[in-house]
């Protein structure tokens, strides 16, 4: 049985740049080597160029390190053109409860429309209406969910 794509939300990727060796980190690159499609939509670049030099200054990081880590983890992930999801921003808009959140969901709607089921992978469950997207076949987890680990 095919496994779901998973959609990476910036708070992952974030908490894997902070740790490169933490529990999120780690997971991240355990489903990417278990075989794992790991996708951002392109607005996840765009975010972090964004908050990057903030999130630098407060936890006394040089934004070039910061940047870099970044980049570097964008190897395991396929970065989605808005192109593909952008019929689904407007129905995205109604599962989420932070505006920001839509093209993760929107992205995620489209792949659970090309594969059957879709996973959103985020430390902020709270920013979904996890309830009405599991009835389209998507699923909200934290890193580590059972329901998201592989077991080849």
């Amino acid at each position: 049985m095919e496994e779901a794509p998973v959609v990476v939300d910036l708070n992952v990727l974030l908490a894997s740049i902070l740790k490169p060796l933490g529990y999120t980190s780690s997971h991240l690159i355990q489903l990417y080597m278990k075989g794992r499609r790991l996708h951002i939509p392109a607005y996840t670049r765009e975010e972090f160029e964004r908050v990057a030099a903030e999130i630098a200054r407060r936890k006394g990081l040089n934004p070039r390190t910061l940047t870099s880590r970044f980049n570097s983890i964008l190897n395991l992930l396929k970065e989605v053109r808005v192109e593909e999801y952008r019929e689904y921003i407007k129905e995205a808009e109604e599962l989420v409860n932070d505006p920001k959140d839509a093209p993760y969901v929107a992205l995620a709607l489209h792949l659970a429309g090309k594969h059957g089921k879709a996973v959103i992978l985020t430390c902020n469950q709270e920013d979904y209406k996890t309830g009405e997207l599991e009835g389209r076949n998507i699923i909200v987890a934290r890193p580590g969910d059972p329901r998201i680990t592989v077991q080849k």
